[in-house]
């Protein structure tokens, strides 16, 4: 029996080419940009922190002399960002964020690959933070979670849960159709990847030179447990994973 080589490798050849082609096509490369390897990414996302952050300023809360630093990426259409909001953030706001111990700043982490709708939620968080009023729509994004994730209506949705919960409709619409936020949140996703973030939910927790993270925590107990060891001042590694379920 006669074996054709070059037959063979003509098949081999169209066969790879194939592959790339559907790598290219399929891969969502949205997900791994990252600012920390390109600097004018970097530049354009402090220029865009400088422009907006007076609504940027909306996404903190707790005492500026607050001990605890704590950012936490989140996803507004991830299951386990809602554990989270329900399970954690309530606990965190009255028991640490009240008293004075923690400073908390919430940053976008959207899974793109997974939730694409939750970059348009994002750029909604962003208008309702321009109307001096982030976290009640944050709070609105998560408890109307399951009516605007995959909703073919996505903007009327969400402009009409902005009006119906007394922002002025009319500027929350020219600000979200606008789309002035898309490349801003495309950035701090693209940030985070760069600091090493993961998935969402990931809180970081800093106390002067002291880090903790938690990725994919919604144990109220494994964020007291975090803080107080940042606040015992123990003589340990500057940084460390406490881990509770995996990050989206």
């Amino acid at each position: 029996m006669r074996i054709d080589l070059s037959r063979i490798l003509f098949g081999l050849v169209i066969g790879g080419l194939l592959t790339l082609i559907a790598f290219f096509a399929f891969f969502d490369f949205s997900v791994i940009d990252n600012t920390g390897d390109d600097p004018l990414l970097g530049a354009d996302y402090l220029r865009l922190q400088a422009d907006y952050k007076d609504g940027l300023a909306k996404r903190k809360i707790g005492k500026d002399d607050a001990p605890i630093k704590m950012t936490l990426y989140t996803d507004f259409a991830c299951e386990g960002c809602r554990d989270f909001y329900q399970q954690v953030l309530p606990w965190l706001r009255y028991s640490m964020i009240e008293d004075g111990i923690v400073n908390l700043e919430v940053k976008f982490y959207p899974v793109l690959s997974q939730h694409p709708e939750s970059l348009v939620a994002s750029q909604a968080a962003l208008c309702a933070a321009e109307q001096s009023d982030f976290y009640t729509y944050h709070n609105l994004l998560f408890d109307n979670q399951d009516n605007w994730k995959q909703n073919v209506a996505l903007d009327d949705y969400l402009i009409d849960l902005a009006s119906r919960n007394r922002y002025k409709e009319t500027v929350f619409r020219k600000c979200l159709l606008s789309g002035k936020y898309e490349q801003f949140v495309k950035l701090e996703l693209s940030d985070a990847i760069g600091k090493g973030i993961k998935g969402a939910p990931t809180a970081v927790l800093q106390k002067d030179d002291k880090v903790k993270i938690i990725e994919g925590g919604v144990s109220a107990k494994l964020y007291e447990q975090a803080i107080n060891a940042l606040l015992e001042d123990p003589k340990e590694e500057t940084k460390e994973e406490a881990k509770d379920e995996p990050a989206a």
